[in-house]
C-alpha cells in the first residue's frame, strides 16, 4: 500500500473516531429523558437568563485532586475573573427521537474590529440540520444570534444539509465575517437524494452594518472542515474533506482555485496558517509521512513543498502533521504551532527551519487546536485536549511563556463550572485574546450533568486574566 494511501486511511479512520465518540456519553435513550437531566443540573437555569454569570474562586487555582499526570506547570498567584454562559438560543434545543443532533462548537473563536467576539455553533445533523453564529459583547457581558446560517443559505424544511462550520471565521477591516459550511463526513448518495448540495455553502455577515450575503457554493463537489479568509485581500481558502482545494475572492465573488492541488500534494485538512505578511498559506503535506510543510500562494495560485517538516516529539520520537498555530509572525518572525499530538514547535517560514520546544501537557502532549498569542509575542494561550477530554486535567487555561519556557495555569475551570453551574466542559476549537491581552474568551463543548466528554451545549468562558498574571 502506498505511503498517501495508508495516510489517507488513517486519517479517514481518525476522523471516524471522533464522530463515533460523539454518541458515547448520551446515556439518556430518550429525549425527553435527556431534558430531564439537563434541567436538574442547569441549577441557575442560565440556558434561558440574559448575560453572565461570573467568578473569581480560588478554586479556579487549585490542582484537581484527580489529576495524576505530570505536574511540570506552575500555578498563578491570583485568581481570574471569569464570565460563564451557555450560548442561547439553539432551537430545537431538544430533538426528534429520529433525528437527534448534538450541540457543538468545531471552529474559532474570531474577535472583530469592534471589538466583540464570534463563534458558530451547530447541531451535527445532515437533515434539517441548524447552524448559528453567535456574537458575544465582553463590554455588555451578553450574547446575541447574528446569523442564522440556515436562512442566510435558503435551506428548506426536511432538506439534508451541513451540520457545521468548522474553519476560521476571519473578519476583514470593514467588518466583513466570512464562513463557510462542511457536512462533516462523506457525502451519501441519499443525502443528494433528499436535497443536498455537494459543496460547502459561503456566506459573509458585516459586523457594523448587519448584512448577510450568500456567495452560494463557489466549489461544487466538496465542503469545507478547515479555512481562512486572508483580511488584506479579501481571498477565502479552504481545504476540503474530499481533498480538493478553493481560493475565492469574497471581494470580486471569484473563484480564483477550484480543484486537487498538483504533483501530488496532499493538503492536511485541519490546518490553513496564513501569513497575512505574504498572503502565503501553509501546512503539511499528507502525500508521505514525513510531515513536510506545503505552501500555497493566493496571487499566483500556486503549491509548493518546503525544505522543512514538523520535527518530532521529544518524548516519542513521532512527529505527526501541524494542528494548532498562532495567527501572526512574531518580530523574529517565527509561528508557534502544535501538531495533533500536542507536540510544540517554533516555525520560521522564510528559513524554512522548524524547531522544538516541547510538549503541551502532560507527559506526552495532547491534542489541542487552538492557540492565541498576547499583544507584545510573550505569552501563547491554549487550552489542551480539545476533542471532549479537558475535563480530564480540569480544563486548564495555559500561559506558556516563550522567555522562560514554562506553562502556567491561569485556571482550572472545570473545578467551578460544574459545582457552581452544573455544567461539565468537554473541550474547545476556539479561543481569542482581547487587543489588549487581558481577557481570554473561550467557546467550549460540553453539557449540564455529570458525564464526562459530553457534547450537547456550547458555552462562553470569558477570563480576565490578573494583570499580574501577564506582565510583558
Amino acid at each position: 500500500m502506498s505511503h498517501s494511501r495508508l495516510i489517507a486511511l488513517s486519517l479517514s479512520a481518525f476522523i471516524c473516531a471522533f464522530s463515533f465518540s460523539l454518541s458515547l456519553p448520551a446515556q439518556e435513550k430518550t429525549e425527553s429523558e435527556r431534558k430531564a437531566r439537563v434541567e436538574k443540573f442547569d441549577k441557575q437555569h442560565l440556558r434561558y437568563s440574559t448575560g453572565v454569570v461570573t467568578d473569581s474562586s480560588k478554586d479556579f487555582l487549585r490542582v484537581p485532586d484527580y489529576y495524576k499526570g505530570k505536574a511540570d506547570f506552575d500555578v498563578a498567584k491570583t485568581p481570574p475573573t471569569v464570565d460563564f454562559a451557555p450560548i442561547r438560543g439553539l432551537n430545537p434545543e431538544f430533538f426528534p427521537e429520529d433525528n437527534k443532533g448534538l450541540w457543538s462548537q468545531w471552529a474559532e473563536v474570531t474577535r472583530g474590529p469592534n471589538g466583540r467576539f464570534y463563534m458558530a455553533s451547530g447541531d451535527h445533523r445532515c437533515k434539517d440540520g441548524s447552524i448559528i453564529i453567535t456574537e458575544y459583547d465582553p463590554v455588555r457581558k451578553d450574547q446575541r444570534i447574528v446569523v442564522d446560517v440556515g436562512k442566510t443559505c435558503g435551506w428548506r424544511k426536511g432538506q439534508y444539509v451541513d451540520g457545521k462550520i468548522h474553519g476560521r471565521m476571519d473578519i476583514m477591516p470593514d467588518g466583513t465575517l466570512v464562513a463557510a459550511t462542511w457536512n462533516g463526513s462523506t457525502i451519501q448518495q441519499d443525502w443528494v437524494n433528499h436535497g443536498y448540495v455537494r459543496g460547502g455553502h459561503l456566506l459573509t455577515y458585516n459586523v457594523f452594518t448587519g448584512e448577510t450575503v450568500y456567495h452560494g457554493t463557489p466549489f461544487v463537489g466538496d465542503s469545507w472542515p478547515y479555512h481562512v479568509t486572508d483580511r488584506q485581500t479579501g481571498v477565502f481558502m479552504a481545504v476540503g474533506a474530499e481533498g480538493y482545494f478553493m481560493a475565492y475572492d469574497v471581494k470580486k465573488r471569484k473563484l480564483l482555485y477550484g480543484g486537487m492541488p498538483p504533483e501530488g500534494i496532499k493538503w492536511n485538512v485541519r490546518a490553513t496558517l496564513l501569513d497575512e505578511r505574504t498572503g502565503i498559506l501553509y501546512s503539511t503535506d499528507l502525500s508521505t509521512p514525513d510531515n513536510f510543510f506545503i505552501t500555497f500562494d493566493q496571487r499566483s495560485n500556486r503549491f509548493a513543498r518546503l525544505a522543512c517538516k514538523v520535527p518530532p516529539s521529544p518524548v516519542t520520537g513521532k512527529a505527526t502533521q501541524l494542528r494548532a498555530y498562532t495567527e501572526e509572525r512574531t518580530p523574529d518572525n517565527i509561528f508557534y504551532c502544535m501538531d495533533w499530538a500536542g507536540t510544540f514547535f517554533k516555525f520560521w517560514p522564510d528559513e524554512e527551519r522548524t524547531e522544538v520546544i516541547g510538549v503541551n501537557w502532560d507527559k506526552e502532549g495532547v491534542y489541542t487546536t487552538s492557540l492565541d498569542i498576547s499583544p507584545k509575542y510573550r505569552y501563547i494561550y491554549y487550552v489542551p485536549a480539545s476533542h471532549g477530554e479537558a475535563w480530564k486535567y480540569g480544563a486548564p487555561v495555559v500561559q506558556h511563556d516563550t522567555k522562560t519556557n514554562r506553562k502556567k495555569v491561569i485556571a482550572f475551570l472545570e473545578n467551578v463550572s460544574f459545582p457552581t453551574y452544573g455544567y461539565m466542559i468537554a473541550g474547545t476549537y476556539g479561543i481569542e485574546l482581547s487587543e489588549d491581552g487581558s481577557l481570554l474568551v473561550i467557546q467550549t463543548n460540553g453539557g449540564f450533568g455529570p458525564e464526562q466528554s459530553r457534547f450537547e451545549h456550547t458555552a462562553v468562558f470569558a477570563v480576565h486574566i490578573p494583570e499580574s498574571e501577564r506582565v510583558e
